[in-house]
């Protein structure tokens, strides 16, 4: 009968890509380890692992397991954690990834609150890119994350959180206004760009729309830093296109000139998802209230508040 230590072990192994390692790691004996293994290939009647001058690799069959072994450990996790916290003060860790525009302006203030308010639940935040984001969460490596990943996934609970609308980013010229103009999106393909690599969420975007507006976007640059886009629009080298909350911050320092793409207009898209493989606690459930509390209140603040618009009703306020 295959048991949670077996399966344990055997994510252990897959990720350390190493029996010596996972041994080391969980404090087991190697051939205590290989021998809990060969009983798992026993009770599935196939090869997880295939060995290797360089350590090991799991075969086809292996890595379906490992999605399975990664969902079965942390549902296993979370009731132990809840029923843990069942009648006392809950504890525990909670995962939560976040694209870099978001972390910006939400996780420190977010974090700080939340650890006033359940001071023995360590909330972990993650800034990663949408795509490795839904993969994680899919993983069982994260708990919930904000991404632009679509609503129609299969495998993800998805509901909308936030419509963020594209701005090119373009070198600062004489007499450009300091506020957000506009561009039309066929003018855009008279520019040199610096964009995100075709795997990127935002790019995929700009393409679909490109396509459906028969526009032939010059495309200079691609980086998938937009630290790095940003600095060549400084240096006059071309232009990029962003999500408004991810270029906000430049608004006040006049380093370059941002204007709303229309004609048609695009917008990201923000959802908060996790897995439909697993419960969501209590505590996971007041962490996603704090997180629309937060963006409506950022929102509230916010001059460009045409840039930005909610998806969802705003409750009474959160006490985190």
């Amino acid at each position: 009968m295959i048991d949670v230590r077996q399966l344990t072990y055997f994510v252990a192994v897959v990720e350390a890509k190493s029996f010596t390692a996972a041994a080391e790691t969980l404090h087991v004996a190697q051939p205590a380890l290989s021998q809990h293994l060969q009983r798992l290939e026993y009770e599935f009647g196939q090869q997880l692992l295939i060995r290797h001058s360089r350590g090991v690799v799991p075969t086809p069959a292996g890595v379906r397991l490992v999605e399975h072994a990664r969902v079965i450990l942390t549902l296993v996790q979370a009731a132990k954690d809840d029923l843990r916290n069942f009648d006392k003060e809950p504890y525990g860790v909670i995962r939560v990834g976040m694209p870099r525009s978001l972390c910006d302006i939400m996780a420190v203030e977010l974090m700080t609150n939340w650890s006033e308010s359940y001071p023995k639940i360590n909330l972990q935040i993650v800034e990663q890119s949408s795509n490795t984001l839904t993969e994680w969460v899919m993983a069982g490596r994260l708990d919930l994350a904000i991404t632009s990943f679509p609503s129609d996934s299969g495998s993800v609970i998805a509901e909308p959180l936030l419509q963020d609308k594209m701005c090119a980013i373009m070198p600062r010229r004489d007499g450009s206004s300091s506020d957000i103009g506009q561009i039309r999106f066929a003018d855009l393909a008279q520019e040199p760009l610096a964009l995100y690599s075709p795997s990127n969420q935002s790019r995929q975007l700009l393409d679909m729309t490109a396509k459906y507006c028969d526009v032939n976007l010059n495309i200079a640059f691609e980086v998938d830093s937009p630290d790095l886009a940003l600095r060549l629009v400084e240096a006059g080298k071309g232009s990029t296109i962003q999500p408004y909350l991810a270029v906000r911050h430049y608004l006040e320092s006049g380093r370059a000139d941002i204007r709303l793409i229309v004609g048609p207009g695009i917008t990201r898209r923000l959802h908060l998802i996790r897995s439909k493989n697993r419960p969501l606690a209590h505590h996971e459930a007041e962490l996603c209230k704090a997180i629309k509390t937060h963006l409506a209140n950022g929102l509230a603040t916010d001059k460009h508040e045409n840039m930005l618009e909610l998806d969802f009703a705003v409750d009474t306020p959160s006490d985190i």
